[in-house]
């Protein structure tokens, strides 16, 4: 599976245009206090980090529900989106349904 083509309607809402503005006022704010007066904000992408599209179709051990031996062990599994970057939670999250895969299949 991948995102190739997909639109993640980044700034899609007012709300989010909104939230986007303040966070970005509040880094010049923060860049001017550290005495960084030039910022070349044409450098700046979003990034993405896709998470929970399957939080409400599996259970606890990573099992899609209604199938069998369909387990899913990624971002998109987690519950909620990380305020961080997902890497920890998605290594956390599939260490703890490798080892429930191992003691099943043991």
């Amino acid at each position: 599976v991948t995102a190739a083509g997909v639109d993640f309607n980044l700034l899609g809402t007012a709300g989010d245009r909104e939230a986007m503005s303040r966070l970005a006022s509040r880094t010049r704010d923060v860049l001017a206090q550290m005495g960084v007066t030039e910022f070349d904000e044409s450098a700046v992408h979003p990034v993405s980090h896709a998470t929970s599209s399957c939080a409400g179709s599996v259970n606890g051990s990573g099992r899609v529900n209604g199938t069998v031996n369909v387990t899913v062990a990624d971002a998109s599994v987690l519950p909620h989106v990380p305020h961080e970057t997902p890497a920890a939670s998605v290594t956390i999250e599939a260490l703890r349904i490798a080892r429930l895969l191992g003691r099943e299949l043991a």
